[in-house]
């Protein structure tokens, strides 16, 4: 089923199909739980609107944020994406038309929005374009403003992006194959406002596939959520236990003191700090509540490191564990679970990447530049290491002829663009050999002079 056949059968071939595409439902659940977890990162929670007695008093229990779903990302987006993915390629001239585009584009940069994109809302979309200057440029689109249109067959034949403003005007972005369109309803009424040619395609997709639909994205937030509500519910409860009993309750035994009309005799309520006459034979003490802060810290710690699992992130990362004197092999073990996931990860992205080289080598096509070699990247992860002994085992592999020194370059942990280091060295050589041959030149010229002279 292609695009014109998918709006003859669900919208009559109407020529404002795309105002009622975002109404589906399976679109509405999907926008309502990204702006949900969206909301949740920013620290919006909501209250039960239940209230507790504190010292005869209601009051609003305490409601602990704990910002461990942002940090969590940030360090996983990080592991994967703090070093630039390094292109690969046989062909020198794709590669360095390729590196231009991504230097100029910052897509480097894009690639982290795109994938801290991807673990939020579980997918995301990226838009290549012509700026005034013919550069391609990037652009990341919001999901929640996103709807791809796929057909019944699984064929993405378009894309809608739409939002609406806070003066209550709605906008339209059509992607089709060959145009983008767009239209508002300024004046009550949708209109066209601009036609442009689209020399990409449709927008990339990049997806975390759900196991119940491959075409949604499924969000790493959400698996932390229900951890991370409970840490904050625990820790909650446990403050406002001891705000609630540290004070205790006055208790008298004995003979009962005799309290005048105005209240003379009786327990003053603020009797911390102050004195207390009773008659002979009367006792006054404090009864409290023991709170069993042991099988609460035992109760959080438990939810602390279900939430390491759930993430795959160290808990060395997190300050949960102590570590001295290790060596390389055992830092990588414990980094083993997040080295797993984020290879994982990794092929997801490639499967956006694959599609964005093409757009690229088509766009280039337009300007007449010829890209024919087959793109490969490598992706650097942030795993602790000691520098020195790589180095070391990098020298005695280059000794025995068992790397090139391409792959040497490309494994040395100081070294972040392997192409534009290899090119500073041959250029290096080269003057060199320039200055070598001067003084080679130099030095037999003088010695002409000298047999000239005798």
């Amino acid at each position: 089923m292609n695009l014109k056949e998918y709006i003859k059968e669900y919208y009559s071939n109407a020529d404002w199909w795309f105002v009622s595409e975002p109404c589906q439902q399976q679109h509405v659940d999907r926008v309502k739980n990204i702006a949900g977890t969206k909301e949740y990162l920013d620290g919006h929670r909501k209250n039960d609107g239940l209230k507790i007695n504190i010292g005869g008093r209601w009051v609003e229990p305490t409601k602990v944020k704990l910002n461990f779903a942002s940090i969590l990302l940030d360090y996983i987006v990080s592991f994967l994406l703090k070093n630039p993915v390094t292109l690969i390629c046989d062909d020198s001239n794709t590669l360095k038309e390729m590196q231009e585009v991504y230097k100029k584009s910052k897509m480097k940069r894009e690639d982290i929005k795109i994938y801290k994109e991807m673990k939020v809302s579980g997918q995301a979309f990226q838009y290549l374009y012509f700026d005034e200057e013919d550069n391609i440029q990037s652009k990341v689109l919001l999901s929640e403003n996103s709807y791809p249109v796929i057909t019944d067959t699984g064929n993405y034949v378009a894309f809608i992006y739409h939002y609406m403003t806070s003066r209550m005007i709605e906008y339209y972005t059509i992607y089709y194959p060959d145009r983008v369109e767009e239209w508002n309803n300024i004046n009550g009424k949708v209109k066209l406002i601009n036609t442009s040619v689209n020399y990409s395609g449709l927008p990339i997709p990049f997806r975390i596939p759900k196991e119940t639909n491959i075409y949604e994205g499924k969000s790493d937030v959400e698996d932390w959520k229900a951890i991370i509500d409970n840490m904050e519910k625990l820790t909650s409860k446990y403050q406002d236990a001891l705000y609630k009993f540290i004070t205790g309750i006055p208790v008298t035994t004995g003979t009962k003191l005799s309290i005048g009309k105005n209240g003379e005799g009786a327990i003053n309520p603020d009797i911390v700090g102050g004195g207390v006459h009773l008659e002979e034979g009367g006792t006054l003490d404090f009864k409290q509540n023991k709170t069993d802060y042991q099988s609460m810290k035992l109760l959080y710690d438990t939810l602390f490191n279900d939430l390491l699992i759930s993430s795959c992130v160290p808990a060395v990362s997190m300050n949960a564990q102590d570590v001295s004197n290790l060596s390389e092999t055992s830092i990588r073990m414990m980094y083993q679970l997040i080295i797993l996931k984020a290879g994982i990860d990794s092929q997801y992205l490639l499967d956006g990447f694959y599609i964005r080289w093409e757009q690229i080598r088509k766009m280039l096509a337009f300007k007449g530049v010829k890209c024919n070699g087959d793109i490969e990247c490598d992706f650097t992860m942030e795993i602790p290491s000691n520098a020195k002994e790589v180095i070391e085992n990098l020298k005695n592999s280059r000794d025995m002829n068992g790397i090139s020194f391409e792959t040497m370059l490309a494994k040395n942990p100081y070294v972040a663009d392997v192409t534009g280091e290899l090119e500073k060295i041959l250029k290096e050589m080269n003057e060199d050999n320039i200055n070598l041959d001067n003084v080679e030149a130099e030095k037999v010229e003088g010695e002409i002079n000298e047999k000239e002279t005798e």
